[in-house]
C-alpha cells in the first residue's frame, strides 16, 4: 500500500513540474512581444509565419521561423525576409516574458531599395525608444541588396556575416565579413544617422579589405538624388 500511496505522489509531482514547466517555457507570449516591439521602433508590420519555439543548441534563446518584415510605405514585397531570428534569453526574461536587445538573422534577405520617388526601404517612421539601450543585430548567411530605381545604381553582398549595434537614435555601427563583386572582404562601417542618408546625408567612415586591396572612406554618404559621397578615400593593394 505504502508503496501505492508512494508512486500516486511521485505522479502528482511530475505532472505539477510537467504543467509548471509548460508555464514557465510557453512561447505563446514571444511572437505578440517581437511584433510589437518592431511596431514601436520601426513603426512596421511584423510577421511570424512559422511560430515561436524554444532552442537551446547553443544557449537558450527563443527561435520565431520564416520571419518577414514590411517594407517603406511606396516599395514592394518585404524589407527583411529571414529564415529565422533568434534572440538569446535567460530564464528571468522567459519567467518574466521579456525579450532582449541582441538579434540573430538567420539567412536574411534585405533589400536596400529606392523607388522612383525616392523613398527609402530604411526610413523607419516609428517613435522609437530614446531611452533604449542599443540593439545588436547579428547577420549569418545573409545578402544585401541595394538597388535605386531611379537611376538603376546597385550592389550586393553575399554571404554575410555581419554585427550591427544600432542605437535609438538611428547611429550604426558594423563590422564583419562578406562577399562583394565576387571577392571576399572584411568591412567596417559607422554611420552617424542611418535616418538621415536618405535625406540631406549623414557622416560615415568606412573600411573594406581584401587580399587585393584595402580601402578607407571618411565623409558623408546621401541618397537624397543618386548614392553620393563627398570626402576622403584612401586605397593601397600589393600592385
Amino acid at each position: 500500500m505504502k508503496k501505492i500511496y508512494a508512486l500516486a505522489a511521485l505522479t502528482v509531482i511530475a505532472v505539477v513540474l510537467a504543467l509548471g514547466a509548460g508555464v514557465i517555457f510557453s512561447t505563446g507570449w514571444a511572437v505578440q512581444a517581437l511584433q510589437e516591439r518592431a511596431a514601436k521602433t520601426l513603426g512596421r508590420n511584423l510577421t511570424v509565419r512559422g511560430g515561436a519555439s524554444l532552442d537551446i543548441a547553443a544557449d537558450l534563446a527563443l527561435r520565431f521561423n520564416t520571419v518577414d518584415l514590411a517594407n517603406s510605405e511606396g516599395l514592394d514585397g518585404a524589407f527583411i525576409t529571414a529564415e529565422a531570428i533568434r534572440v538569446p534569453m535567460t530564464l528571468s526574461d522567459l519567467l518574466q516574458h521579456r525579450l532582449g536587445q541582441n538579434f540573430t538573422l538567420v539567412a536574411p534577405q534585405i533589400g536596400l531599395e529606392i523607388n522612383e520617388k525616392g523613398d527609402a526601404a530604411w526610413a523607419f517612421t516609428g517613435p522609437g525608444e530614446q531611452t533604449a539601450a542599443p540593439a545588436r543585430f547579428t547577420i549569418t548567411g545573409g545578402t544585401l541588396r541595394y538597388y535605386d530605381h531611379r537611376n538603376d545604381q546597385h550592389f550586393e553582398l553575399r554571404d554575410a556575416e555581419l554585427a550591427a549595434d544600432i542605437t535609438a537614435e538611428g547611429a550604426v555601427t558594423l563590422n564583419g565579413s562578406a562577399v562583394l563583386a565576387g571577392r571576399a572582404v572584411t568591412l567596417d562601417a559607422y554611420v552617424k544617422s542611418l535616418p538621415r542618408v536618405a535625406l540631406d546625408g549623414a557622416p560615415v567612415e568606412l573600411s573594406l579589405q581584401s587580399p587585393l586591396l584595402q580601402a578607407s572612406y571618411s565623409g558623408r554618404l546621401s541618397t537624397a538624388s543618386t548614392l553620393s559621397l563627398a570626402g576622403t578615400a584612401s586605397f593601397a593593394g600589393p600592385s
